[in-house]
């Protein structure tokens, strides 16, 4: 009973899922093949250097991200973040919230880091614990990495994530069919456009292709390279793209097995997923994909206005007022994240597409492909 106390007072939430599910089950495909695994996917720094971006005009507001964190900017993020698996320090969110009311000495930090240019060392390794997918728990794609980081981290990576979405927000550096990791319901917009689209057709007899798309280990793989170079051309400020390379520079992540922890993997590709900044940043990187392999003259034409993909982070949904359409932009979108060092996984993507002929809807059995391959 006295241990649950315990453990109830360090972390609610595992307690409760400890009590109600066992103890955490972790992955049981032998320690080395994981290794190997990780350490192909994390090594990856490939990306084709003809890769045109997209151009951005000049930014405004870079005092969002230039100048000094303040106490109580900091001390809000905190008092907003809740008790989670703590990193390497083993620190909790209650803990600084009790030492360090007011945030003043983690500002004080966070500015230390500012004006020295230097990330700490222990920020930047991480114990990556593996969560089950669904599928064969054999087949190590079937598991989802998520980074315990250290908290002062993850707070500083807060406050940091917050000032760069502003940053986007008022910059228009994200395209507003984007609604992964936004501060509103896209999911129910995106649902409400694609009912829409629907029935305009099935109403005005206009034929409608549709693709869902799905981007093969995308938070896992992309290069930091290419990252630091969509940063860059977005027109985010060199001081805040620094920090970004810097928490990327030199890091690591052990992966939990079964039967214990891996060596330290280092990371040259991939955003952690566990870390707040890293939503802002896939999606500022993402962003140039997407701008630059839609072509303009695609889409589907409703409430006098033409869209061709809807977005939730890399769950892409495209369409367009033809298959042919459809393909071509497929394949456009396709060749640009083959160049970005990420490709499509034709297994998880799907099309749907219907044509009217003497005004009768029937299935168009074109066959629509990704990367060559019918889905």
């Amino acid at each position: 009973a006295s241990d649950i106390q315990k453990s109830f007072r360090a972390n609610q939430r595992r307690t409760h899922q400890t009590i109600l599910s066992g103890p955490p089950k972790y992955c049981s495909i032998p320690p080395e093949q994981v290794e190997a695994h990780f350490r192909g996917v994390f090594s990856r720094t490939e990306w084709d250097p003809s890769f045109q971006f997209h151009g951005f005009p000049p930014s405004l507001a870079d005092h969002l991200l230039l100048a000094r964190f303040d106490p109580e900017e900091v001390w809000d993020k905190l008092r907003g973040l809740k008790n989670s698996a703590p990193g390497l320090d083993g620190i909790q969110y209650s803990t600084l919230k009790a030492r360090d009311p007011g945030a003043h000495l983690l500002t004080a930090i966070f500015n230390k880091v500012l004006d020295l240019s230097t990330i700490p060392s222990s920020w930047k390794n991480a114990k990556v614990v593996l969560i089950p997918k669904s599928g064969d728990p054999s087949d190590i794609n079937n598991w989802r990495p998520v980074s315990l980081l250290n908290t002062t981290r993850k707070v500083f990576s807060s406050v940091l994530a917050a000032r760069l979405s502003s940053w986007s927000n008022l910059n228009d550096r994200l395209s507003p069919f984007q609604k992964g990791f936004r501060e509103n319901d896209g999911c129910a917009e995106h649902n409400f456009l694609l009912e829409q689209a629907i029935g305009h057709a099935r109403r005005a007899h206009k034929d409608l292709s549709m693709a869902w798309l799905d981007l093969e280990n995308a938070f896992g793989s992309v290069p930091h390279s290419f990252i630091l170079g969509a940063l860059e051309r977005a027109g985010v400020p060199e001081s805040t793209i620094f920090l970004v390379s810097a928490l990327y520079t030199g890091s690591t992540s052990s992966i939990r097995v079964e039967s214990g922890w891996t060596d330290p993997i280092p990371m040259c590709a991939g955003v952690r997923q566990g870390c707040p900044l890293s939503s802002i940043i896939f999606n500022l990187t993402l962003e140039q994909i997407l701008r630059t392999g839609l072509p303009s003259d695609a889409g589907f034409e409703l409430f006098s206005k033409s869209f061709s993909c809807l977005a939730c982070a890399d769950d892409l949904l495209i369409i367009d007022s033809s298959s042919a359409g459809l393909q071509r932009t497929i394949d456009q979108l396709s060749s640009q994240a083959n160049r970005a060092g990420l490709k499509f996984k034709p297994a998880k993507c799907a099309s749907l597409s219907f044509s009217f002929t003497s005004h009768r809807r029937h299935i168009d059995p074109s066959p629509i492909r990704v990367n060559n391959v019918p889905i």
